[in-house]
């Protein structure tokens, strides 16, 4: 492609599909007019040659050469929706996810990795269990989802918000660390021996009465807690956690105790 590449699907849901005429062998798209960007693809067994080949709103169905180093596929940031297609299905399976809101068991978008955003809604409900430690850019249940989202003792990471405002959100003995506000209005959150900790500096927000074991407000991170909050455990304070007029902060168990650092409280 000399003078440029146009792939554009539309919309979630429409994406043009890139295949091999042999499914596992990668052909080249080389695109020597300079770095292309394309809009709702979705890419199989496929090398990017001359120039990079950046993807937007896409899917990646695996097997491409993203993460190989220029020139090379990038796939930017996605929404995804989770439809399990059944009760404890687990997130690093593409068959669970999709680019649209949608029944149960009508997946095959690229599960949500480190940047992207995972939606659970009221379309399907059946619960997710972990089975591995995942890395994302945001989590959102606004109310939609009612069941239950297991850990396993696996981490969490949330480079943005986590916003939980329906079903439970079940933690085990993960470490489950956010980088935006944390959001759970209609939600519950079973804590089991977790530990949350909050690294942005917004200020990051609490919303929504929360029971934490272990929570940090990490060095340089910079928290407002909007409701009040419980500890039950250690709570270390490196950066900033405002109380304003009005909000309790308390330690409650035999467990509680406060470790304040840095500018703290």
């Amino acid at each position: 492609a000399a003078s440029g590449l146009t792939l554009n699907g539309q919309a979630a849901g429409t994406e043009l599909q890139l295949r091999s005429s042999s499914s596992g062998t990668r052909y080249t798209l080389d695109v020597t007019g300079g770095a292309q960007t394309v809009n709702y693809v979705d890419v199989q067994d496929s090398n990017a040659s001359s120039n990079d080949i950046t993807a937007n709103f896409s899917i990646d169905s695996g097997n491409n050469d993203n993460g190989s180093g220029t020139p090379q596929w990038v796939f930017g940031n996605v929404t995804r929706y989770w439809v399990g297609v059944a009760d404890g299905e687990d997130w690093d399976d593409n068959q669970n996810w999709s680019s649209t809101s949608g029944a149960c068991g009508t997946g095959g978008a690229d599960y949500p990795q480190a940047g992207d955003t995972a939606i659970f809604d009221g379309s399907c409900t059946n619960t997710i269990t972990l089975d591995a430690a995942v890395t994302v850019g945001a989590i959102t249940n606004t109310n939609g989802y009612t069941t239950t989202f297991t850990t396993s003792n696996n981490n969490v990471t949330v480079s943005g918000d986590f916003q939980w405002d329906g079903g439970t959100f079940t933690a085990g003995a993960s470490t489950i660390t956010v980088g935006g506000d944390w959001d759970l209005s209609g939600g519950t959150f079973t804590y089991g021996t977790s530990t949350v900790v909050f690294t942005g500096t917004g200020p990051a927000t609490i919303t929504g009465v929360t029971v934490f074991v272990g929570l940090t407000i990490a060095s340089g991170a910079s928290v407002r807690a909007d409701s009040n909050i419980t500890h039950r455990g250690l709570l270390t304070i490196t950066g900033t956690l405002e109380i304003p007029t009005g909000v309790q902060l308390s330690g409650t168990g035999a467990a509680a105790e406060i470790n304040i650092e840095a500018t703290g409280l």
